[in-house]
C-alpha cells in the first residue's frame, strides 16, 4: 500500500517503511539494510513522487473541502429533477443517480447518452452504473462550478429531449 500511496497508483513505484527499532539494529551493528527493486528510482516514478510535495504546497486537505463543499451545492440542484436520483460518494469524488420513468437505474445505454449530451454542453463527466460520476480537479473553482452546473442541466434537459429518460 506505500508504494501505491505514493503515486496515487498512476506510476509504477517501490518503497519500503521499516520500524525505528529494526533500522537501529543496523545501525549498531553497522550493517546495511539492501532493499532493490526494478521500479525504484525512474524519473517517472519520482516525478509522480514529488507530486504529493506540490500536493502538501498547495494545501489539498482544504482544496479537498473546498471543492466537495462545490460538489455537494452542484449536485443539490438536480435532485428531484425527473429522472434524477440522489448521490453516491463522498467528498470529491461523487456519482449522481439516473433513474428511467419506471424508477429504474437508468441504462448503459441511456446513461452514456446522458454523459454525451453532458459533454455536448461542454463539461466532462464520466459514466457509472446508472449514474454520472463527478470527479473535479482539487483546483476547481466556484467559476468552474458553475459552468458544470450549467452544462449539466444543459445535458439533462438535452437528454430528456431525446427521450433517454423513458
Amino acid at each position: 500500500m506505500t508504494s501505491k500511496g505514493l503515486t496515487n497508483g498512476t506510476s509504477a513505484c517501490a518503497a519500503l517503511l521499516i520500524a525505528q527499532r529494526v533500522t537501529q539494529l543496523f545501525d549498531i551493528s553497522g550493517s546495511v539494510f539492501v532493499h532493490g527493486e526494478t521500479q525504484a528510482g525512474t524519473p517517472g516514478t519520482c516525478a509522480a513522487i514529488l507530486c504529493i510535495a506540490e500536493m502538501t504546497r498547495l494545501d489539498h486537505n482544504a482544496l479537498s473541502k473546498q471543492v466537495a463543499a462545490g460538489i455537494n451545492k452542484l449536485i443539490e440542484e438536480p435532485q428531484g429533477t425527473r429522472g434524477v436520483g440522489d448521490s453516491t460518494g463522498r467528498g470529491c469524488m461523487r456519482g449522481v443517480k439516473l433513474n428511467s420513468s419506471n424508477g429504474m437505474p437508468l441504462s448503459s445505454a441511456g446513461v452514456l447518452a446522458v454523459v454525451r449530451s453532458i459533454h455536448e454542453a461542454a463539461a466532462f463527466v464520466q459514466p457509472g452504473p446508472g449514474r454520472i460520476q463527478l470527479l473535479p480537479a482539487l483546483t476547481y473553482t466556484e467559476e468552474n462550478f458553475a459552468e458544470l452546473q450549467a452544462a449539466i442541466n444543459a445535458g439533462l434537459a438535452g437528454a430528456h429531449a431525446d427521450g433517454v429518460f423513458r
